[in-house]
This record gives structure tokens, sequence and C-alpha cells, in this order.
């Protein structure tokens, strides 16, 4: 229902019960981002971080811009303490440097 209302993205229904809304294309995450971001009252951070992160991604012109928004990424592991997120900017830096 929510993926025709909004006219992207798809549910997915888990057997623990929970379902998730995913989106992909940065344009859509973009558009409900801007949508719901008045109504955000504990993930506020969030919303700024992805419109912020979404709106650098056409702008990556090498690899220290690239980087820097790696850097970006990296505050949603801060912001929900991932515990499954393995690749960090710093290896992406690490990486960058050797190639």
């Amino acid at each position: 229902m929510v993926e025709k209302k909004l006219h992207c993205g798809y549910i997915r229904h888990r057997q623990t019960g929970i379902s998730d809304y995913t989106i992909v294309e940065p344009d859509e995450v973009k558009k409900v981002l801007v949508m719901v971001q008045p109504y955000v009252v504990l993930k506020k951070e969030h919303v700024k971080v992805g419109l912020s992160i979404i709106d650098k991604l056409d702008r990556v012109a090498d690899a220290d811009d690239f980087y820097r928004l790696c850097q970006l990424v990296d505050r949603f592991k801060t912001l929900n303490h991932s515990k499954k997120r393995t690749i960090t900017s710093e290896q992406v830096r690490k990486f960058l440097k050797r190639n």
C-alpha cells in the first residue's frame, strides 16, 4: 500500500513478523526523505545525513571526494550502532592509497 502511494520502493515481509520498506534509487530516497522530514522526531539526524549523502553523490569527481562521502556514510554507523557494517571510510582510504 505505501509503495503504491509513494510510487517507489517495495515491501519485504520477514519471517520474524517484521516488514521492511526498501527504496533503492537515490532520487526516490530523496523524495521520500524530503516528504517525511517535517514529521520526523527521533531520526532527524538520519534524515539530514541521508539527504547530504544523496546531494553529494553526483558531485564525486575524484578519490578525495569519494573518501569524504564515505566519511559521511560512516556517520550512520554511529547513529545506528551498526554491528554488521564492515567496510569503513578508513578501509576505503587505505584501498585508494594502494591503488
